[in-house]
């Protein structure tokens, strides 16, 4: 609470919460975008990790962010809550007890908010455990990937990390001599010879697990590794086709598509090879690095949801901690 002139008001405040594929950054700030409290903790997305995980740190972060009352709004942008089933479980769960209210939403919903500070057409394209390109028009959604590592997610950190054992495996079966980019990897799984990553990845392996592979491979690809250059330019083609997809369907062909998401963080040869593949096709579409964190998204979302404007105060504020 703040006291004012013997006055007691409560503070008004909001949490925004961004679920990624691998980890989940929730934040609280005052109505005016400035940085109360923050935290990270592992994933919310039930389909990735299970109810009872997702639980843990979803409680994990809501406890340490929120403050003495309620927030007026907190918005929960994850993987995974597309589903109803998901959606009610999460709702369920919190049941009033940290926000006056809660909006649930996708990951990919939140990264896209962080974009429309400025005029002009937007689209997201999000990598990282999973992939997807995202946009509006006229308050329309459109959405290209995001299917989930069994059923799609190509080019995603998953998809990566999978064509890079999948090489290593087949190079066992054809008797080759491992190569620079099997040592890293076998180094990073901690196991001695190819056929131990079989058992490694089905026993004890998760799916975020396996996706942190994806680092070394696009590590590899920015020190010249030929071998991670095969895996990566052919990443960059599927995520580029997300972004044509979305182009075709919107009828959009002059707009800015910002990058966000953790194989990004590693690569700055992958956006500019997305880059290339999209502007052979369409030259007047930007390639650009996001400049915020999905979270700052899900408190923009908030504070508007809270009736309040986002002024250039915000934006300064926001500017302050949440920057990529």
């Amino acid at each position: 609470m703040i006291r004012i002139c013997g006055w007691v008001r409560l503070m008004e405040y909001v949490i925004g919460v961004d679920g990624g594929g691998s980890k989940t950054e929730a934040a609280s700030t005052l109505i005016n975008g400035k940085l109360m409290k923050r935290h990270i903790s592992g994933s919310i997305n039930i389909n990735a990790v299970g109810y009872e995980e997702a639980k843990r740190n979803l409680i994990e972060v809501l406890e340490i962010v929120k403050l003495e009352e309620k927030a007026k709004i907190c918005v929960i942008g994850a993987a995974g809550l597309e589903n109803e089933k998901n959606r009610k479980l999460i709702m369920e769960l919190l049941n009033g007890k940290y926000a006056e209210k809660v909006i649930l939403t996708s990951d990919a919903k939140i990264a896209y908010k962080t974009t429309q500070m400025g005029g002009g057409d937007k689209m997201i394209l999000i990598c990282g455990t999973g992939s997807i390109a995202y946009m509006e028009v006229n308050g329309k959604p459109l959405r290209a990937g995001g299917w989930g590592y069994l059923l799609g997610d190509e080019g995603s950190g998953f998809w990566i990390a999978r064509k890079a054992i999948n090489k290593i495996l087949r190079g066992y079966d054809e008797g080759r001599q491992p190569t620079k980019l099997t040592l890293k990897i076998m180094e990073k799984l901690n196991v001695n010879k190819p056929q131990e990553i079989v058992e490694k990845v089905y026993s004890e392996m998760g799916i975020i697990d396996v996706a942190r592979v994806a680092e070394d491979v696009a590590k590899a690809f920015e020190e010249g590794d030929e071998e991670a250059e095969e895996i990566m330019m052919e990443a960059a083609w599927e995520l580029a086709r997300l972004i044509k997809t979305l182009i075709k369907r919107s009828g959009i062909e002059k707009c800015e598509v910002y990058c966000s998401g953790g194989v990004f963080k590693t690569s700055n040869k992958l956006i500019e090879a997305i880059r290339r593949y999209v502007e052979a096709e369409y030259p007047n579409v930007k390639i650009c690095r996001c400049s915020y964190r999905g979270v700052a998204g899900a408190i923009l979302m908030a504070i508007e949801e809270a009736g309040f404007t986002v002024n250039e105060e915000v934006i300064r504020n926001l500017e302050g901690w949440a920057n990529a």
